[in-house]
């Protein structure tokens, strides 16, 4: 099956937003050395089949999700990884992550613009969420890792946050998706990880939130 990852950081605090942005970072890059090697390799120990009944070699996919204060991202699109040719003809796109770098920074210059309110940001997050959402493939065709960056102390306010719950819930039940809360304040971030069914890592443990070897989620009826 092919992998889609989506990485998502909510953070208020101006000082916190760095850390999460590279944390991001570094889950971007593993992944592309993940599907990069994987492309190399061709084809996996137990390779799924095309339409054409050959054997194909598995895909990544990555998305990012950043609210940090007023300012906000949401991939488009979910990019496909593992790309290791350039095309020297054509003009290179930026990947996700890149696009989410530049359009924060972009939002953090205009400060004598007055931002949005929290719940605005929250509601429009929810919106971007479900449009990728929409852009996955059927359910029971791919996995879907979510990894919820939690650097801030304690959890945004639950009632605010109830549309972006509500989008990652939908990601459940429709496309099975593990959640992982990845943060240092364990205390904070309960409710949210009970409301989701998540798993709390901690920052040490980011790198080991994807199992590269998962091959099947869910049940057998």
């Amino acid at each position: 099956m092919d992998r889609y990852v989506l990485v998502v950081s909510f953070n208020q605090e101006e000082d916190k937003c760095a850390k999460a942005l590279e944390a991001a970072k570094q889950i971007y890059d593993k992944l592309g050395n993940i599907s990069c090697c994987n492309s190399t390799r061709r084809v996996s120990l137990f390779p799924a089949c095309s339409l054409s009944g050959g054997p194909a070699s598995q895909r990544w996919y990555f998305a990012v999700q950043a609210c940090h204060g007023t300012s906000q991202f949401c991939s488009a699109e979910w990019e496909e990884l593992g790309s290791c040719q350039k095309n020297d003809d054509q003009e290179e796109s930026p990947n996700n992550m890149d696009a989410c770098l530049r359009t924060l920074d972009d939002q953090e210059e205009k400060t004598d613009q007055p931002g949005p309110r929290q719940t605005e940001l929250y509601e429009e997050a929810a919106e971007g969420l479900h449009l990728l959402s929409d852009r996955l493939p059927h359910p029971g065709k791919a996995l879907l890792d979510v990894i919820f960056l939690g650097v801030a102390e304690e959890a945004p306010n639950l009632k605010d946050f109830l549309p972006v719950i509500g989008s990652l819930k939908h990601m459940q039940a429709w496309h099975s998706a593990k959640i992982t809360i990845v943060t240092e304040h364990q205390a904070g971030w309960q409710k949210p990880a009970s409301n989701l069914s998540a798993s709390i890592v901690d920052t040490s443990g980011i790198m080991t939130c994807i199992d590269e070897r998962e091959l099947w989620r869910g049940g057998v009826i």
